[in-house]
């Protein structure tokens, strides 16, 4: 039930009456309007804000749980974000609850390098194991690597600094194939098939945004020793599909898992992209 101001108003009204929602410019707004990008138009707000304004009052606007034993897994995403121009990269971990709701981000600048830092990401990992023990942690991580876990980034750095165990699976968001139905279509349903006799699985976590859209297709790999959790792949796949049904900034599905959607959003945020600067970060 919304809660009500002043014994008349609800929330939604108390919104709309400070301008958010609105498609132009409200004189008597007490709130900015929220823009994606620096030079969109200062007279309009860009739409679907509501679950952003909810989750913004520390409310949720919906749930996205697996099922069964994955219900205790929460997912962590790490994306390492470059910055040519200022010649310097952007690490960033989020971490998200079996529920799909964000519950930390963290971020750290350092020299431009494809590689992470190790003390840059074992201080990151230190500010979220205190979270973790606020939050009265008690069940399993499954780590999203955006991009390529390279050899200076050990597996074990995760459990050790977590303390707890973790499985570790790589996400390949770009240049991947297409994988079409008998009658050369993008399949238009969540979808994921492994490589045979490999540890190497495509999936598709959304339909096609229309009916002349292609499929988004993530590539995923992992190593048998660093998945400590015996995660099947039926299993990953069905963590990273209802993960990437979990609030976002606005209200159409996201094809990214949620953890790798707001560590990939968080370490690309800039003067320019709007979007995720709203975001609490330590």
């Amino acid at each position: 039930m919304a809660k009500t101001y002043a014994g008349r108003w609800t929330a939604a009204t108390w919104l709309a009456d400070r301008g958010f929602g609105k498609p132009t410019v409200n004189a008597d707004a007490q709130a900015p309007f929220r823009r994606a990008y620096a030079n969109d138009p200062l007279n309009f707000s860009i739409p679907d804000q509501f679950p952003s304004l909810i989750m913004a009052a520390g409310g949720t606007p919906h749930r996205s749980s697996s099922a069964g034993r994955l219900n205790g897994i929460w997912t962590l995403g790490v994306d390492l974000s470059h910055r040519v121009e200022a010649r310097e990269s952007v690490l960033a971990i989020t971490l998200v609850d079996p529920a799909g709701r964000l519950k930390g981000a963290w971020k750290i600048s350092q020299s431009l390098d494809e590689t992470v830092n190790e003390q840059n990401l074992i201080s990151l990992l230190e500010h979220c194991r205190s979270r973790l023990l606020e939050l009265s942690f008690t069940g399993q991580i499954l780590v999203l690597r955006d991009g390529r876990l390279f050899e200076n980034e050990r597996y074990e750095t995760y459990s050790d600094v977590l303390n707890c165990e973790v499985s570790v699976v790589e996400i390949r968001k770009r240049h991947n194939p297409q994988v079409v139905d008998g009658e050369n279509r993008s399949i238009r349903a969540p979808w994921a098939g492994i490589v045979t006799k490999t540890n190497t699985m495509f999936i598709s976590t959304t339909p096609p945004a229309s009916a002349s859209a292609l499929a988004n297709v993530l590539k995923v790999t992992w190593h048998p020793t660093r998945n400590r959790l015996n995660l099947e792949p039926s299993e990953i796949a069905e963590i990273l599909i209802s993960s990437s049904a979990a609030p976002g900034l606005g209200q159409r599905p996201h094809h990214l898992p949620s953890a790798i959607y707001w560590a990939d959003g968080i370490a690309g945020a800039s003067d320019e992209d709007l979007r995720f600067r709203g975001i609490t970060i330590n």
